[in-house]
Parts: C-alpha cells; sequence; structure tokens
C-alpha cells in the first residue's frame, strides 16, 4: 500500500536472474480476508502488475482473478489477466461492481491465482492497493413536487406547475403527458417542507 509494499510472488536476491525468484512449480495464490456486503453492494478496487515473457504464445501464463460470496466453497471468474507483449509492463487499476457477478453477502472474499505451467517462462505477479467500496442506497424519498429543488414545496413550486399547465414539464408529476388537476393534488399534498 502507499507506493511502498505490495503483494509480489518472490523477489530474486539482487544480481540472481529473474528466472530465480518468478513463479514456478504449480500456482501462487493470494486470497483476501473475507469481508461483508450483507444487504447492500460493493465496487471491488485493486491494482496488479503481471508480467510473462512468453505473453502472447500459445499457452501463455496468466492471472486468473476469482470472487466468493460463500467464504471460498465456491468461486466466480472475475477476469484472467494476460501480459501484453506489445506494450510495457506497469501497474494498472482495474475495478468491478460485486452484483454484476454475484450476489454480495456477508461471506466475500476475492483472490488471485498466477500460474507458469508448464514450468516454461519467467512469470511474475503484483497486487496492491485493494479496496472494497461498499454502496449505501439513499433511501431518503424524493421531495415530489419540489419543481426547484429548494427543499420545500411551496409557491415556487406551485407557480412553475401553473405556468406548464396542459403541456408537459417538470409539473408533470404523475407523468401520464399533461400537467393538469391531478399533478396539482399531488403538490398540494405535500406542501411544504420536504422530509
Amino acid at each position: 500500500a502507499d507506493g511502498v509494499i505490495a503483494f509480489v510472488t518472490q523477489n530474486a536476491n539482487p544480481g540472481q536472474s529473474a528466472g530465480t525468484g518468478d513463479v514456478d512449480g504449480g500456482p501462487t495464490t493470494l486470497t483476501s480476508p473475507m469481508f461483508d456486503l450483507t444487504g447492500t453492494d460493493g465496487v471491488l478496487s485493486y491494482n496488479v502488475w503481471f508480467f510473462c515473457d512468453d505473453a502472447g504464445a500459445f499457452g501463455e501464463d496468466s492471472l486468473l482473478v476469482e470472487i466468493s460470496n460463500d467464504g471460498g466453497a465456491n468461486w466466480t471468474t472475475v477476469e484472467t489477466i494476460l501480459d501484453d507483449p506489445d506494450a510495457p509492463t506497469t501497474w494498472e487499476n482495474h475495478s468491478f461492481l460485486v452484483s454484476s457477478l454475484i450476489e454480495p453477502t456477508g461471506m466475500m472474499q476475492v483472490r488471485w491465482t498466477a500460474d507458469d505451467s508448464p514450468n516454461n517462462s519467467v512469470t511474475e505477479a503484483g497486487v496492491d492497493d485493494f479496496f472494497v467500496e461498499i454502496l449505501v442506497c439513499d433511501e431518503t424519498p424524493d421531495c415530489v413536487g419540489d419543481l426547484d429543488g429548494s427543499g420545500e414545496i411551496d409557491g415556487a413550486d406551485l407557480g412553475t406547475l401553473l405556468a406548464q399547465w396542459g403541456n408537459g414539464g417538470s409539473g408533470d408529476l404523475n407523468n401520464d403527458g399533461s400537467v393538469d388537476g391531478a399533478d396539482l393534488g399531488i403538490l398540494l399534498s405535500g406542501w411544504g417542507g420536504c422530509e
């Protein structure tokens, strides 16, 4: 985090070749702690650095990102990240809305899996800045009839509605295509300050 520390597959010692510290002998997996999205939704974001020297070749290695809503018993693929052989390897930010892939629950986890199979390339991955942004719905009801957004239904709103009488516009509070007595009734029933 903070540009100083990240989760990486392995670092070679100074002077060693890159192949001495890369992913070898099976997958390397990083799993997040469990987090709670009960009754809400979330946007998950993370930074990823991924390198594979056989990028673009048949059987190239990848970084698999998955999510679970049952504490890791089952996993759903979020994305498969490949190295672009035509671009420099850099940190990239990725994000997604949880409900677009899986139902949010109280037992959410994310995991990243790098694999060098077969062990024939230099493959490295890093993950940093993992954030869970919980989305909270604003349950404040709309102030139907507050046509000027002042926070109350008053004479200014009545004037706007009457100016649109017989036509469409923001004064059409019941969305029937015309500003009429039904809309006037809605406006007057909410007269005063909005809750």
